[in-house]
């Protein structure tokens, strides 16, 4: 999705971790502020089972000019990092980090899947599932290093059974900067993307994607292919059967034939008869030879 308005300048994303493929958007809206917020662009997007990574990348134009902020939120959970300095391009979040047992792991988000049999009502199925990408345009002033922060994601609603990350792996613990961020006093609130992820199957159920309906096969009607002539002689040998076939089509394509000519016969017909009745009517003769009507019976 792009920004729009005054926050123009700015594309977000997501894609498979791996294939790099952006997951499709749809009814993709750009949106005013509320209550003194910033504007936004919003979209459905169709969720699939590999791991994915979220994206945010600058154009040409403004690239360089300042640093932003960018808080990425996954069903109001906040991943990190978010500093984005003025020469970085772009910046992404496809894992988080997390505790247990004394150690640290590496985990990637991933959308788990969702049976196809979908039992959440209307107003559940709107209500699922965030993904969200706060900008603030500022500067960042050095505060100190530390360790890395540990993440928690909730669980989504009811069946929704989603992004929770894949198996952990076992990773060190590392060291981060962490920075002071200074708002601009202008642009505090700049702009946000909302990505309102959904599997196939409820986009389907809740009319934001309109699926084509299926003829049953079982119903839909036979439709024999034209059997195609040709004007070269062609050696085959052929079936009793479909030469019986071959027959039948012959004797059904000379029909239509037997039938104009009946009917151009009979027109000339009603011309002759209407011109010896206007003969006869002006006191000439009948060119007709006379027709016996008589029939002679058995002694």
């Amino acid at each position: 999705m792009l920004s729009d308005g005054d926050g123009a300048g700015f594309e977000a994303w997501v894609e498979g971790k791996n294939s790099k493929i952006r997951l499709n958007e749809h009814q993709v809206r750009h949106q005013a502020g509320n209550d003194g917020g910033p504007p936004y662009t919003e979209c459905f997007l169709e969720t699939n089972d590999e791991p994915f990574r979220i994206k945010i990348q600058k154009s040409p134009s403004t690239h360089g000019q300042s640093d932003y902020r960018c808080r990425a939120y996954v069903d109001g959970t906040l991943l990190g990092p978010s500093v984005w300095r003025s020469e970085n391009e772009s910046m992404g979040w496809d894992h988080i980090y997390q505790k247990s047992g004394g150690e640290h792991f590496s985990v990637s988000l991933q959308f788990s899947p969702i049976s196809d049999e979908v039992t959440l009502d209307l107003s559940k199925m709107k209500s699922i599932g965030n993904i969200e990408l706060v900008l603030e345009k500022g500067a960042f002033r050095f505060k100190r290093r530390g360790r890395d922060s540990i993440t928690d994601l909730v669980n989504g609603t009811a069946d929704e059974k989603s992004k929770k990350g894949t198996i952990p792996e076992k990773t060190e613990e590392s060291q981060v900067d962490y920075y002071t961020f200074i708002p601009s006093k202008r642009d505090k609130h700049f702009y946000r993307f909302v990505f309102k992820y959904r599997p196939r199957v409820v986009l389907v159920q809740t009319r934001i994607i309109d699926e084509p309906e299926i003829e049953d096969s079982a119903t839909a009607p036979m439709i024999r292919p034209k059997r195609k002539r040709y004007s070269g002689v062609i050696d085959m040998v052929d079936t009793d059967e479909e030469k019986v076939k071959e027959e039948e089509e012959e004797e059904e394509d000379t029909k239509p034939n037997i039938k104009a000519k009946r009917i151009k016969y009979l027109e000339d017909q009603v011309r002759l008869l209407s011109s010896e009745n206007k003969q006869l009517r002006e006191g000439g003769s009948s060119i007709r030879d006379p027709v016996d009507l008589t029939f002679d019976e058995d002694d």
